[in-house]
């Protein structure tokens, strides 16, 4: 699924690939419905054409969708209905059935659409994520770095057994201060009144 978006996001971003799909599509289809025209005859002369509006509304947009539905109007005209060869008017049945086509092919590009903008639109924050997710993961390993550093400094200045003790103390601290926040404990105020002030600078003599 994220390559098939993916995908249609490249070609999105291009107008001449997403007509130069568009079309190869429907060349495609006609291909194939001329291929089957032995077992179709003239009946059902836009049966391979649905799959190719199809691609064209997921991967290429509404504009490529028309160009399939006309240019597959056209084909289907001039190569499988009576009289072939020809873009002469066709009789009332066939133009019914034309028009049918063309509203399925409306109806399925409004949905195709639909579906590729809400498609785009996740393939952008999923990529917005993910660089989200590199910055951090990146901030976090400097974070370690940094803590790494600071951790070797204060066992080479204290010794391992200091150092297991402040760790113990600022572990409990941290405790306490979880625990307050867990039971709505505020603030006392007492670090604005106990505060301490810093030490005068002993001017040398």
């Amino acid at each position: 699924m994220g390559r098939l978006v993916a995908t249609s996001a490249r070609i999105s971003s291009n107008a001449a690939a997403r007509y130069g799909v568009a079309f190869c599509a429907v060349v495609l289809a006609l291909g194939v419905r001329g291929a089957l025209n032995p077992v179709f005859g003239d009946y059902l002369p836009y049966v391979t054409l649905y799959p190719a509006v199809a691609l064209a509304a997921w991967c290429c947009g509404v504009g490529p969708s028309a160009l399939v539905t006309l240019v597959g109007i056209v084909g289907a005209r001039y190569l499988f209905l009576s009289p072939k060869y020809t873009l002469s008017i066709p009789d009332s049945p066939q133009v019914v059935g034309a028009l049918a086509f063309a509203v399925g092919a409306a109806a399925i590009a409004a949905i195709g659409e639909l579906v590729r903008r809400d498609s785009a639109t996740l393939h952008r924050a999923q990529s917005d994520l993910e660089e989200k997710v590199q910055q951090r993961t990146a901030e976090l390993n400097d974070a370690n770095h940094s803590l790494g550093e600071l951790s070797a400094r204060l066992l080479a200045q204290l010794g391992a057994a200091a150092l297991v003790e402040l760790t113990a103390f600022v572990a409990l601290a941290n405790l306490y201060s979880r625990t307050n926040t867990a039971l709505g404990v505020e603030s006392q105020g007492f670090s604005a009144a106990c505060e301490l002030r810093p030490l005068a600078v002993r001017s040398s003599a």
